[in-house]
């Protein structure tokens, strides 16, 4: 009953690993919430986030990092631990849950795509994980930049470095999976054109 939080970290680039993981496309198969924190306190809240959200849907959540969030460093808020820790029902069997066979997979896969749905909805009403940073005052900028993860923190140092303040809105996801799709239109239409700037895979 408690909740199953997935961290990972990604690898382009290949520093110290043989492949360049997208670990997105586990998430996808699976239908499992994927969350893409950017640095040390995004890290640490998104995980506390993962496990509530875990809890909530019923399913493991996956926490994806790519090698400059593992390796970045940081001052790190810490909050309050709960005053009762071990606050769950003990774990009770569940056959229908927990011992899939085609049977109990096709009536289960009803359940799975259902919390799927709740997914996208929180992932639409996510103002704390998916937010947009440089939007002009009107609300229209001639460029977007779509990323997730550590790019965002590239895109807005490009941003900086390039002085285009004011012609460019980055739009962040942190809660990337369910897609939430209204939101991504809703930035969409406000930007002319738009640079989706991702690791690794497209």
């Amino acid at each position: 009953n408690g909740g199953m939080v997935l961290a990972v970290s990604d690898e382009p680039g290949c520093h110290s690993s043989q492949n360049e993981q997208d670990t997105r496309f586990y998430a996808r198969m699976a239908h499992l919430p994927l969350l893409e924190p950017a640095d040390p306190q995004e890290a640490k809240d998104l995980t506390r986030y993962a496990f509530e959200l875990s809890e909530q849907l019923q399913l493991p959540v996956i926490v994806r990092m790519t090698t400059r969030v593992s390796h970045m460093r940081g001052a790190v808020t810490l909050d309050a631990l709960p005053a009762q820790v071990n606050r769950r029902a003990p774990f009770r069997r569940d056959l229908a849950r927990f011992a899939y066979n085609p049977g109990l997979a096709r009536k289960r896969r009803k359940v799975l795509l259902e919390q799927n749905r709740i997914a996208r909805d929180l992932a639409e009403d996510a103002e704390a994980l998916n937010f947009v940073v440089g939007m002009p005052p009107t609300g229209k900028a001639p460029i977007g930049i779509l990323t997730s993860g550590v790019g965002f923190n590239y895109a807005r140092d490009a941003v900086t470095e390039l002085d285009l303040a004011g012609q460019v809105a980055i739009a962040k996801l942190g809660f990337s999976r369910p897609v939430p799709d209204r939101w991504l239109v809703a930035f969409l239409s406000g930007v002319d054109r738009c640079l989706v700037f991702e690791e690794v895979e497209p």
